[in-house]
């Protein structure tokens, strides 16, 4: 008889759980998404502080060669990995996890 009594507390506790996990997933793939567009950002101004170390001399040349390296190293770190499994076509999915939990 306690168990009935608390099915519909328990019924309604999974509801709310479950609207909690799927907001929770929705703001976990936004921040993925904002990595990858930050990431690209990082990759994008390492290329170019690259390229005006080729066109300077001297020690302005050195510090943009160095903040451009250095801002490809943090573009490459802050990469999404990416599922590598055999079974998934990943050109028919866009972005969501695969059961071992990276992306597509």
């Amino acid at each position: 008889m306690w168990s009935l009594l608390r099915a519909p507390q328990v019924r309604d506790y999974m509801f709310q759980l479950e609207a909690h996990l799927s907001e929770a997933h929705r703001q976990a793939q936004r921040l993925i998404r904002q990595q990858a567009n930050l990431g690209g950002a990082l990759a994008e101004f390492g290329e170019s502080m690259l390229g005006l170390g080729k066109f300077e001399s001297g020690p302005l040349a050195d510090g943009f060669s160095n903040l451009g390296e250095k801002a490809d190293s943090l573009a490459r770190a802050s990469q999404v990995p990416r599922c590598s499994c055999s079974s998934i076509d990943a050109s028919s999915v866009a972005a969501s996890p695969c059961a071992c939990g990276l992306l597509y």
